[in-house]
């Protein structure tokens, strides 16, 4: 869990139900903090291999946004699937914003209202990179048997490099599998997080971080080039108004990603941000 001045942002894996912590977490944020409102609230996967597997309320993205819905009520929440629907590569977002709830209220009364939130100065962005398919040559490094610690698989895989001036607390399960939570040292807020799961049976990287680059192309392709993966999606939330990436649709030619071209490429407005939703496959070799 990251905890910032203004937000909480919690990630997890397996079958664990974060939806109902969200009750007492809410609670503990009024208690300590005294904030009683949430503002925005962002719920994301991608799809489950095996949803049976889940436990209730996390079996389907229709029951995950039904209790939201409850959690949420004012018709502020919205469910997408992004992606293929019947396909491997499927994203969900569930999205409430409390201002559009507002700026509803305001439109039917006839009052001005500006769509943006946020400060023309604010810059407030999420890159999100979710590999599957990945180089079992380079998940070696993942397992106890080849890395004892943790700090040596950071080190050694090439994840330390990848953002610098992160503070880093890793961690390296039995008998396989890796998780690191960075936050930034000169960035307020900054995070970078990693999870891998490296068995080759249902191989899976996740790479998330809302530090600022100028360069997120750049960022993307030394991610992709640490793991290898046969497929990837590339999420990318950015405040309104504020640059996004472009990536290239044409599939007849090596892209900047040298071995991937763009399957599939969606571009969402929300209130107050902008989203960018893009697959990538390896060309045939």
């Amino acid at each position: 869990m990251f905890i910032s001045s203004s937000r909480f942002i919690l990630k997890t894996c397996g079958t664990t139900t974060p939806l109902l912590c969200l009750p007492l977490l809410m609670s503990m944020v009024q208690e300590y903090s005294g904030f009683d409102n949430v503002q925005d609230l962002f719920y994301s996967r991608k799809n489950f291999k095996r949803p049976e597997l889940q436990r209730t309320p996390h079996r389907s993205f229709q029951e995950e946004a039904e209790i939201l819905n409850q959690f949420f009520p004012g018709k502020g929440g919205r469910a997408y699937c992004l992606g293929s629907f019947n396909g491997d590569d499927c994203w969900y977002l569930y999205y409430f914003s409390a201002a559009s709830i507002k700026r509803k209220l305001m439109a039917r009364q006839n009052l001005p209202s500006n769509r943006s939130i946020k400060s023309k100065n604010e810059n407030d962005q999420t890159l999100e990179v979710l590999m599957t398919g990945v180089d079992p040559k380079k998940m070696v490094n993942f397992y106890k048997e080849n890395c004892p610690s943790a700090s040596e698989a950071t080190k050694v895989s090439g994840i330390g490099n990848l953002i610098p001036g992160m503070t880093i607390d890793d961690f390296l399960f039995d008998p396989c599998g890796y998780s690191m939570n960075g936050v930034s040292k000169t960035v307020p807020g900054g995070y970078m997080t990693i999870h891998v799961t490296p068995e080759p049976e249902f191989s899976y990287v996740s790479f998330e971080t809302n530090i600022h680059h100028k360069n997120y192309k750049d960022l993307i392709k030394r991610v992709v080039k640490l793991f290898g993966p046969k497929q990837f999606v590339v999420t990318f939330f950015s405040s309104e108004g504020k640059p996004f990436i472009e990536f290239e649709e044409d599939q007849t030619e090596r892209s900047y990603y040298d071995d991937y071209y763009v399957e599939d490429l969606q571009v969402c407005r929300l209130p107050g941000y902008d989203l960018t939703y893009a697959l990538f496959n390896r060309f045939p070799s």
